[in-house]
């Protein structure tokens, strides 16, 4: 095994489970290289059954965020270095504060006007700043952070991803640019008709996406497979879409086998193939 390459050695190592592979990587200097290089215990990290250490509550009423500690005698020792106060973020505690979302050990956190990624075992934590075009009638009201949603997969890649889910088109982009308003009633229900009728998702939609590759946010286009679930109007007349200005009610999403899905509006799910490189989502 010591004149194998370390391509073929690596190789061979790839295809032990991860109790056999983490004991294989101390065997030698050549095979912890080999393993480390590589990431290989990262890439099967996921299949380590790890027990449930706890879970955040966000509490409505008053505004506050709880942590429920589920821990065992032996796992005391390891769960005391969590901060699950969040204790070490810049900042006073804001009335409005809370956990937006979760994944693989990250927290998207909201205090006040300020918004962190952060790790509360690590205690790691960079400040996310707002997307470039939120809504104007929600610049200054924390409602659009209803539809962020971070993307963390450390068998990947140790970087995230926040994606912004824009609101529907509103009725003025539909205008042409230079073309005088007008308020004529029967100018008005065509342009509403007009509106009212057009696909969603649309066959190109983009997303702004936040890197911490780049520490910037990016417009990313995403292409539509298939037909069109539903009409703006149908989004519309949904009066609990947590997309709409009309409610606050958030809507989740899960990453499972290289894909983000998303609960939409009118209860529909939305696929997003962010592993595929041409970014493709189907419903």
């Amino acid at each position: 095994m010591e004149d194998l390459p370390d391509e073929l050695l690596a190789e061979v190592l790839r295809r032990l489970p991860p109790r056999g592979l983490a004991a294989c990587r101390t065997i030698c200097k050549h095979w912890r290289a080999a393993v480390d290089a590589r990431g290989l215990l990262v890439a099967v990290a996921h299949l380590v059954p790890r027990p449930l250490c706890g879970i955040f509550i966000n509490y409505v009423p008053d505004r506050s965020l709880r942590f429920f500690n589920r821990t065992t005698p032996a796992e005391t020792s390891t769960q005391s270095s969590m901060d699950v106060t969040l204790s070490f973020l810049p900042g006073n505690l804001s009335r409005h504060r809370g956990v937006l979302e979760h994944r693989s050990g990250l927290l998207l956190y909201e205090n006040g006007q300020a918004m962190y990624v952060c790790n509360p075992a690590t205690r790691r934590w960079a400040t996310l700043p707002p997307p470039p075009r939120v809504p104007p009638a929600h610049s200054h009201l924390p409602y659009y952070r209803r539809r962020l949603y971070l993307m963390f997969d450390p068998t990947v890649s140790l970087h995230y991803d926040v994606f912004f889910f824009p609101d529907v088109l509103d009725k003025q982009d539909l205008q042409p640019a230079g073309e005088p308003q007008c308020s004529a009633p029967e100018y008005e229900h065509e342009r509403n008709s007009s509106w009212g009728s057009k696909e969603w998702p649309p066959c190109m939609y983009p997303l702004q996406v936040f890197s911490s590759r780049t520490n910037r946010w990016e417009e990313k286009p995403f292409i539509r497979n298939g037909d069109a679930a539903v009409t703006i109007s149908d989004v519309s007349s949904d009066r609990l879409s947590p997309i709409s200005s009309r409610c606050t009610r958030r809507n989740h999403a899960v990453f499972w086998r290289a894909s983000f899905y998303v609960h939409c509006d009118i209860g529909f799910i939305m696929r997003y193939g962010r592993m595929l490189p041409s970014r493709t989502f189907v419903e």
